[in-house]
């Protein structure tokens, strides 16, 4: 339940896009990318926040990634937004490499959890 509203809700709080292997009914999955829309208290704008890109090792360096991202941009500027943002762990050195290659730029911080049970 908690997926069908967030995906097809008025309006959508969460989007995603697959990659497989054909266009067809049950192609196999081989990666997906989710993101939201939030705002920054900063600069009082909008921006896409990328929660999950992911691509099945064997469909890595094929550019796949890169299109993806793409998608997401154009996404982004079709929902009025001047920036994406996203996180990933600093010992991920490929994806690190790969942002890099986009010319996405690190932004440091420390990213805290704090558990509401």
């Amino acid at each position: 339940m908690r997926w069908n509203s967030a995906f097809f809700g008025s309006p959508p709080q969460l989007y995603g896009w697959v990659c497989s292997e054909d266009r067809h009914l049950g192609a196999a999955l081989k990666g997906y990318m989710t993101a939201s829309i939030s705002i920054s208290t900063w600069s009082a704008q909008p921006y896409v926040l990328l929660d999950c890109i992911y691509l099945k090792p064997i469909i890595r360096r094929m550019g796949i990634g890169r299109s993806m991202l793409m998608a997401l941009r154009e996404f982004a500027r079709g929902q009025g937004c001047q920036e994406i943002q996203w996180q990933t762990i600093l010992s991920n050195e490929t994806a690190s490499a790969f942002y890099s290659s986009l010319g996405a730029i690190p932004v440091t911080k420390a990213r805290w959890s704090l558990r509401v049970e």
